[in-house]
């Protein structure tokens, strides 16, 4: 019976011995498989930072075109703008020319009246 005995205990402890290794390797299944969509997220994250990468290279180089234009239209503006007023001042000089000439012109017309 002890021989009995001990074969049942050994058949028990072989089956759980059995059971704990089923489900080990089921986990380690899915630890594999887990692992595997891991590196493929990953692998993704890295595709998208190439090309988030280059979007902001893009974006950036946009930014210096935009930067470049608008010193240019600045400059250009600013050029313009003291033409422009230099226009004005000879215009200017020109009026208050011909104002102090008629103004000289009626006060000689004046004095050559009297």
């Amino acid at each position: 019976m002890e021989g009995t005995v001990n074969m049942a205990t050994l058949h028990t402890e072989l089956q759980t011995l059995k059971s704990e290794n089923l489900e080990l390797k089921r986990r380690v299944g899915k630890l594999e498989e887990s692992d595997e969509r891991h590196e493929e997220d990953i692998r993704n994250l890295y595709a998208h930072q190439a090309a988030t990468k280059a979007y902001v290279e893009q974006i950036l180089s946009k930014i210096d075109g935009l930067e470049t234009k608008l010193f240019n239209a600045l400059t250009t503006s600013q050029r313009n703008s003291v033409e422009e007023r230099n226009g004005w001042m000879e215009y200017t000089k020109y009026v208050i020319g011909a104002t102090i000439g008629v103004v000289v012109l009626y006060l000689f017309q004046q004095q050559g009246g009297k």
